[in-house]
């Protein structure tokens, strides 16, 4: 199987006018705010790039955020220290062009920001630089300097 995405942190090189999802307010979001949104460190965007023609596929965001410790399921409140908020990474925006629907991008997508978020060094920050994880497990995704995806079925943690 052929590798056909990267994934990857939001460059100036990646071209987002075209970028069409279907829903409006999404397809500007990504337009026209999300830079404003990286440059201000309010949230980190990853992309999905297509290799071949290094079109812009998907994206997604991750912004710090917090979960009031009431809010937290007791068994899981009960191992956390007592601050009024727990620290949390919102999953804030994601979509994904929308000629690739059906092939799993908005599920490797979602797999990926879960994974980062996951391999993140400390409890909860939206992250601007890709962690290396072993291919061994996942071998359709692979990750180095940007993470790569082959397309077809998800990884098996998405299903």
């Amino acid at each position: 199987m052929s590798v056909r995405f990267a994934i990857e942190p939001l460059a100036n090189a990646h071209k987002r006018a075209d970028f069409t999802y279907g829903n409006d307010r999404i397809d500007a979001y990504f337009r026209e705010t999300v830079s404003q949104d990286v440059k201000r460190k309010y949230a980190t965007c990853f992309v999905a790039r297509e290799i071949a023609t290094h079109r812009v596929a998907g994206f997604y965001t991750l912004s710090s955020s917090n979960v009031p410790l009431n809010e937290v399921p007791e068994p899981l409140a009960k191992k956390l220290p007592r601050y009024p908020a727990v620290p949390a990474v919102l999953i804030g925006w994601l979509g994904r062009q929308g000629d690739y629907a059906g092939q799993g991008l908005g599920e490797a997508l979602l797999f990926d920001a879960i994974k980062t978020v996951a391999t993140a060094p400390i409890g909860a920050q939206a992250r601007s630089s890709p962690t290396p994880w072993t291919t061994a497990r996942r071998p359709s995704m692979r990750r180095s300097d940007s993470r790569l995806w082959s397309g077809g079925r998800a990884p098996s943690m998405c299903r």
